[in-house]
């Protein structure tokens, strides 16, 4: 969320039913290497739960979650199970080109000869993407910004890289 900065695990119900708890284990993320969210009173329909992820590290993660869900009124539940892949970039936002954003004062510059499209690549498999990001590979010039999330709040990150032949 780029409103509060941070960074959510999102969890979503159809048909009708509740979630009502969630375990989610991951090393690095939860105080203790896990969360728990058990809800004393469901709000709404009960199909949606936001959990908060701050890490301090630019890393890769996995997260276990194992989601309890059922009818408000029943006490037998089905646990789902399942584990996402958490990016070594995840603590920054990827910004739209109409978005505010404050070009860092710092900056390291390096030289390499490789394609829009490698690049592109990377910073896909590296940061968590949300959005349709409009790019165009074959352009000369490539510029991706980005804002910190949670733990990296004052920082913000861009990815300039100019295309020449050869």
């Amino acid at each position: 969320s780029k409103n509060d900065r941070t960074l959510y695990l999102v969890l979503e119900a159809s048909h009708e039913v509740c979630i009502r708890g969630v375990i989610a284990f991951a090393e690095g993320i939860f105080e203790g290497e896990s969360y728990i969210w058990i809800p004393k009173l469901i709000e709404g329909n009960g199909d949606r739960v936001r959990i908060p992820i701050v890490t301090e590290k630019d890393m890769a993660n996995e997260i276990h979650i194992r989601t309890f869900l059922g009818p408000q009124e029943s006490s037998k539940l089905s646990v789902f199970e399942t584990a996402l892949s958490i990016p070594r970039f995840a603590r920054f936002c990827v910004l739209r080109s109409d978005d505010a954003f404050v070009m860092p004062s710092s900056y390291v510059e390096v030289v390499i000869k490789i394609r829009n499209q490698r690049i592109l690549d990377w910073v896909m498999d590296t940061f968590l993407i949300d959005i349709d990001f409009p790019m165009d590979p074959e352009e000369d010039k490539m510029e991706i910004r980005f804002l910190g999330l949670a733990s990296k709040r004052d920082q913000s990150l861009c990815i300039t890289h100019y295309q020449a032949d050869g």
